[in-house]
């Protein structure tokens, strides 16, 4: 999954979106805020960065975040997560999904004209946007380990 979300250039002005974090510890889902930086030039080009990375509890250097947008009808949502194959399973992620996770998902709604809304409103999209995302990264991991390495670009 490419990464969707890069520092902005330029000064920036730092506020915040509320969105919902999936820990491990947890029986559901959590609504957090998320730091974000929002640049004086804003543009597609040059949109804004949410710091989901830094609501998770095991961020190691050898552990990548990954990012992806998902459509549910006429909302999209951004989803980033990791995969720790040491973790023990998400009790808030098999919940909603009943796909065995190891590690920690966080969605926030973002908008065609708005790059990212301010508050989360409807945590059963979110609930859908996390199962698509699972998946999604549960089949790509298992395509990787039958495709020989020589024909993966990533």
């Amino acid at each position: 999954m490419p990464s969707v979300q890069r520092q902005p250039r330029g000064p920036v002005t730092r506020t915040f979106t509320e969105g919902y974090h999936f820990g491990p510890l947890w029986s559901r889902r959590k609504v957090v805020r998320f730091n974000t930086d929002i640049p004086f030039n804003e543009s597609h080009a040059n949109i804004r960065y949410v710091d989901m990375k830094s609501k998770y509890s095991r961020t190691g250097t050898s552990l990548s975040v990954h990012e992806s947008h998902v459509h549910i009808g006429q909302d999209m949502f951004l989803v980033s997560g990791y995969w720790d194959p040491k973790a023990d399973v998400s009790r808030s992620i098999f919940a909603v999904t009943r796909v065995i996770w190891r590690g920690e998902i966080s969605v926030i709604r973002a908008g065609r004209y708005i790059p990212y809304c301010k508050r989360m409103k409807d945590g059963k999209k979110a609930d859908l946007a996390v199962k698509r995302f699972a998946e999604v990264f549960k089949h790509r991991r298992i395509a990787k380990k039958l495709v020989p390495k020589t024909i993966l670009v990533n």
